[in-house]
């Protein structure tokens, strides 16, 4: 199976950067915990990007375990761009004018 490159969108970064402060302040266990789940989505992604979920025909979304968070990426061709770290009960949708 074809590797898929991975790219983060700036916002998303920011996003992740956000999401782990956050949970840094409350609980430093945790925050390595969500560090380690980013890491484990990426290299799914990396092997298997094109089977996770079709939010709708343009992006996917890769669901993190044991956090309320998902990686919106689009596939073009054998990259995958991360355009948004979405915490799953906050604010729904905000990021859809987002372009990447």
């Amino acid at each position: 199976m074809p590797r898929f490159e991975i790219q983060w969108l700036a916002a998303a970064e920011a996003e992740l950067d956000a999401a782990y402060h956050y949970l840094k302040e409350r609980s430093p266990g945790a925050a390595d915990d969500f560090v380690l789940r980013i890491e484990e989505a990426v290299a799914d992604l990396e092997e298997t990007a094109h089977t996770w979920d079709a939010a709708n025909p343009d992006e996917r979304r890769y669901r993190l375990q044991q956090f309320p968070y998902a990686l919106i990426y689009r596939l073009y061709g054998d990259v995958v761009v991360i355009g948004v770290v979405m915490h799953l009960r906050r604010h729904p949708g905000y990021w859809k004018d987002r372009r990447f």
